[in-house]
């Protein structure tokens, strides 16, 4: 009897348990290293009761929140009992090494409040080896860790793993302060998966970026690790994740000597320059055509607007830029065209300065100096233009007769002098130009937040239409063409409705506005996978249904942000 009564008990004591509302927070590492991932969880089994963030404590969010609900029963004592679990997983890192807290998530359940346990982070030193496991790891390498500011070096990101990856699911790239990326391959589609054998041991590797950098300050600078979810097929039904961190890399930059180069403005690597003018010979008013043209190899990203030494008495407008580069491991290769439009206002003769451009020549490691020649132009006064009776048709030089017949040359109704229609042909130009006054003094007195309110109204507009383009892309079958449409649509969308550049568009910075600004986590999980899925476009085709879902769900969120944001 004794052990009857203590098992009732126990089953009294479920019952009442599931009953409760709890709430529980947890991580899936609590020691990791400067810029390592890990998850962040919040588990509550109801959802009558509000849920209030944590502090982070200075970690970076760079992923979520994921919400996910499972929904089941339980039978206690012969009665069905239903169990709701609700779970939010945040993805955090941190940039430097210390101590974080996360603090407790708070649970308000009709004015009854309950804590989840605050949680201490600690977090080491950036590893400059890959976060290895013994079946897959991703490895960062350059093809210099020595260069001069401006010089180009290579980094590759490589993918090994036991198991072939059926797909990427997410690539971050690491933070890199003082150092210009650029994709070497930003058009690759097929990723080659390539056996190697190391150590014995057979592994898959895949090239998943390679970069051409450009180091824009001296000193030693560092590339944080890159960080990648791959996704891999248990069997038929059932895929898993692996997520890897890079290694970091340090890369130590020399100042260029410019004491004999005071002209110099950073242009490292090998180039030549050339000018051509339209002809020497002008007339007042003629338009003058200067075409100065730079050849070669380097960090043509540092290219600053070229500024001739024009005449005062010129009138000279903003030149039109022809970029013929393209990326290469040397660094951008091709030339860029300026091409000048000036016009002489007085006769005279003038001369044009050289163009000089100074360049640190890698093969010598010297400075080095190019030039255009310099142009002599003759300017002859226009003389004006005199017509005479005999060539303009309309000059009448003959009498010309009274008509004796005529009634009159006026009659009383051809005078409007004093009449409304007088009155208001000689007032609608003070009119006209008073509302013109108005609207501009109007436009040009706006405020910087009432400009940027206009930009956010027109963002959706702007959206909507570009949507219509990448539905006619979908209707004729060019799915690469739309899902290029439809990334260009949500960049420009967050660019007008954040007031963001497009270098500083990502899913992590989006995906942290969002939540400063209050979007439900719905939206933000929507917002995430639509990204995720434009993503994976580049590295594997969509099917054309997903990608028409996928365009759906892009309209519908960006109405709901629209009303939020």
């Amino acid at each position: 009897m004794k052990r009857i009564g203590i098992f009732i008990l126990f089953l009294c004591w479920i019952q009442l348990g599931f009953g409760q509302k709890t709430i529980e927070s947890s991580v899936s590492a609590n020691h990791v290293a400067a810029n390592e991932r890990f998850t962040f969880e919040i588990v509550i089994n109801n959802f009558d009761c509000d849920v209030m963030l944590p502090n982070f404590g200075g970690l970076e969010v760079v992923g979520g929140p994921y919400q996910s609900q499972s929904d089941g029963a339980t039978y206690v004592n012969g009665k069905s009992i239903r169990v709701i679990e609700v779970k939010w997983t945040y993805e955090l890192r941190a940039k430097e090494k210390g101590t974080y807290t996360i603090s407790g998530v708070t649970m308000n359940c009709s004015g009854d409040e309950q804590f989840s346990a605050p949680i201490e982070i600690l977090v080491s030193e950036a590893s400059e080896t890959p976060n290895v496991d013994k079946d897959s790891y991703v490895l960062l390498s350059t093809s210099k860790n020595k260069v001069y500011q401006g010089e180009p070096f290579t980094v590759t990101l490589k993918y090994y793993s036991k198991d072939k990856p059926e797909s990427f699911e997410q690539l971050d790239l690491g933070g890199a302060v003082g150092i210009f990326r650029e994709d070497l391959k930003p058009d690759r589609k097929i990723f080659q998966t390539v056996p190697e054998n190391i150590d014995g041991v057979r592994f898959y590797t895949i090239i998943l970026r390679e970069e051409v950098c450009f180091a824009e300050s001296s000193g030693e600078l560092t590339i944080d690790p890159y960080y990648v979810s791959a996704l891999f097929r248990r069997d038929f039904f059932n895929q898993y994740r692996k997520e890897s961190n890079s290694n970091s890399l340090k890369i130590n930059v020399k100042e260029i000597p410019r004491k004999t180069a005071p002209d110099f403005k950073g242009l490292v690597g090998d180039f030549q320059i050339d000018g051509e003018i339209s002809r020497n010979q002008f007339l007042t008013g003629d338009v003058i055509d200067i075409k100065i043209t730079i050849n070669g190899v380097g960090n043509f990203h540092d290219l600053e607007s070229l500024d001739l030494k024009i005449p005062k008495s010129f009138e000279q407008y903003e030149p039109e830029i022809l970029n013929e580069t393209v990326i290469t491991e040397e660094g951008f290769k091709g030339k860029i065209e300026y091409n000048f439009v000036v016009i002489p206002k007085e006769g005279g003769n003038y001369t044009i300065p050289s163009y000089t451009l100074q360049y640190f020549d890698l093969k010598s490691q010297k400075m080095k100096t190019a030039k255009t020649q310099e142009f002599k132009i003759h300017v002859d006064q226009r003389d004006g233009i005199k017509s005479s009776p005999e060539s303009d048709p309309k000059v009448i030089t003959d009498i010309q007769y009274i008509e004796e017949q005529s009634d009159g040359f006026f009659e009383q109704e051809d005078f409007i002098f004093g009449t409304w229609t007088y009155y208001g042909m000689v007032s609608s130009p003070l009119l006209l130009s008073f509302f013109f006054i108005f609207f501009k003094r109007k436009k040009e007195n706006l405020s910087e937040d009432d400009l940027l309110l206009i930009q956010q109204k027109k963002a959706i507009k702007n959206a909507q239409e570009a949507l219509k383009e990448v539905q006619q892309y979908l209707d004729q079958g060019n799915d690469a063409a739309a899902l290029k449409g439809l990334q260009s649509t949500i960049n420009k969308f967050f660019m007008q409705k954040l007031n963001v550049g497009l270098s500083d568009l990502s899913q992590r910075s989006i995906a942290n506005r969002l939540t400063t600004e209050n979007v439900s986590a719905t939206s933000i999980e929507k917002f995430n996978k639509i990204w995720n899925a434009i993503e994976m476009g580049q590295y594997a085709p969509i099917a054309h249904e997903n990608l028409v879902q996928t365009v759906n769900d892009t309209q519908g969120l960006l109405i709901e942000l629209d009303k939020t944001l």
